[in-house]
């Protein structure tokens, strides 16, 4: 299992609604808590609003600043940044965690990207969003380009203004969704790892789309219809049993098997439920035959709507 969890922070509070679920984690597993946040290389547009923030009092500093006053300003932010991490550190360190501070010379997602790959069993823990000052990250900024392109599995939770985080989250179950390509099958090991991890059973749900030729089809040829259907649905179900063996074989009794007629994000989310107390985990691509899911559709709008944390696996190919 993991024995590092990257959580990266960018000083808002909406980014720190993923540290409890990072703390199950490593404490169900004795992973090392890292607290990474990046010294953010601003644009221009936003220089002259930074100065007046560190330079402070009534005057106005000179735009662009000078290279003494720019080295001042970095030099403070650096402070800030180290003192906001040791901030968050404290408290984990008083709770038995074993926690790292880093303040990285990078822009964020470089940064994020170059920490993981220090260790091959880290996990990426992160928010799909935090705003502080004038800085923010977004799903489709930060977070986005981490899940598209980081070789470490990656835990997102979806942070919303306002919430306050369960100090101690309950999952109870582990959603595991399968298309029935060998790259959605690329998570089973990471779902079963950390089924053992949390003491859970899994769920595997593949769905039954809707033929594509639509209700139409049915009405001009309703029995090549109902046999088609009725092929797909005892495929599927050959499928999710095979696949149920395979991860009992790995050690998990606890597993159940849905398939659910609709469209994948809707019938994924449906298990789910409103709870927040079942934690998906999904390759964020597979293709077969004439369907496929891409980050950007399926495994995008999970990220997006799951009330609780979606572990996404980025399987390496030779794409």
């Amino acid at each position: 299992m993991y024995k590092r969890v990257l959580v990266p922070l960018d000083g808002s509070t909406t980014a720190l609604q993923v540290l409890p679920y990072a703390e199950l984690i490593a404490k169900s597993s004795g992973a090392t808590i890292e607290l990474l946040q990046a010294l953010t290389a601003y644009p221009s547009e936003l220089l002259k609003q930074v100065s007046h923030q560190y330079v402070g009092g009534g005057g106005s500093p000179s735009y662009p600043p000078s290279i003494e006053l720019w080295t001042s300003i970095q030099d403070q932010m650096r402070e800030d940044v180290k003192a906001s991490l040791e901030a968050v550190a404290a408290p984990l360190r008083d709770d038995g965690f074993k926690v790292e501070t880093t303040a990285a010379e990078n822009d964020a997602v470089g940064a994020i990207m170059a920490a993981a790959d220090q260790d091959p069993d880290t996990l990426i823990a992160i928010s799909t969003h935090g705003r502080s000052g004038v800085g923010r990250w977004l799903l489709g900024s930060v977070t986005d380009k981490v899940v598209r392109h980081a070789t470490h599995p990656t835990l997102v939770v979806r942070s919303r203004e306002g919430h306050v985080a369960p100090a101690t989250p309950k999952l109870d179950r582990i959603i595991l969704p399968l298309d029935g390509s060998e790259m959605s099958s690329t998570a089973i090991p990471y779902a079963v790892d950390l089924a053992k991890t949390l003491g859970v059973g899994i769920t595997l749900v593949r769905t039954i789309s809707p033929l594509s030729y639509g209700d139409g089809f049915a009405d001009y040829v309703p029995s090549v219809y109902d046999d088609l259907t009725a092929e797909i649905q005892t495929d599927v179900q050959d499928y999710l049993s095979h696949e149920a063996e395979v991860i009992k074989r790995m050690g998990i009794t606890d597993v159940a098997e849905q398939g659910i007629d609709g469209y994948p994000a809707t019938a994924i989310l449906d298990e789910v439920g409103d709870d927040g107390d079942k934690i998906v985990v999904m390759a964020t691509h597979g293709r077969a035959g004439i369907g496929r899911w891409v980050l950007g559709s399926v495994a995008d709008r999970v990220v997006r709507h799951s009330p609780g944390p979606v572990l996404v696996v980025r399987p390496v190919t030779g794409d």
